[in-house]
């Protein structure tokens, strides 16, 4: 029989949803932080950049603190408060890209050798008609499951070329 989790591992949905912790809120300076850094990569190719080139100074403390949760704590979290209709879904990936070089190593995640997946609440809209009218747009980041000294040597790992961002379906 499996081993149940103990700490702040062993969480429910219905926990998370009573009690919020695992909700982090970007606040104006951080997300116009993260627009700065998408303007220094906007013209570069998605996973082509590592952390020094997606600079964060005011958003950094706040990354380090969602790195540590996802390592040591809960292991998930939401980051809210990036108004998605300011980017266009390319400049999205980038910022994504980049939060996700802030937080550790990117390591592919299935088969397909994807390192990055995207997510919609698609639940009050079953069908947009485009990008901009989806009601919630969430990006799911895993921490990589290697060592800390290793996940922390701030490389890239590209995805095969025909790979791609794939979408996900409703959550």
């Amino acid at each position: 029989m499996p081993q149940e989790l103990q700490g702040r591992a062993g969480w429910t949905g219905a926990e998370l949803e009573r009690t919020g912790d695992w909700i982090r809120v970007l606040n104006a300076t951080q997300v116009a932080d993260i627009a700065d850094a998408v303007g220094h990569v906007r013209n570069r190719p998605l996973y082509s950049f590592r952390r020094d080139d997606f600079p964060l100074p005011h958003t950094a403390p706040l990354l380090a603190e969602i790195s540590d949760e996802l390592e040591n704590g809960r292991g998930a979290v939401r980051l809210r408060s990036l108004d998605v209709s300011h980017f266009t879904l390319d400049e999205l990936r980038q910022a994504f890209w980049g939060i996700g070089c802030h937080l550790g190593t990117p390591v592919f995640q299935n088969a397909k050798a994807e390192t990055m997946g995207e997510v919609r609440d698609e639940s009050r809209q079953r069908w947009p008609a485009k990008f901009g009218q989806l009601d919630k747009w969430s990006f799911c980041l895993r921490a990589a499951s290697m060592p800390r000294n290793r996940r922390d040597n701030d490389q890239t790992i590209p995805p095969d070329p025909g790979s791609g961002i794939q979408g996900q379906g409703g959550v």
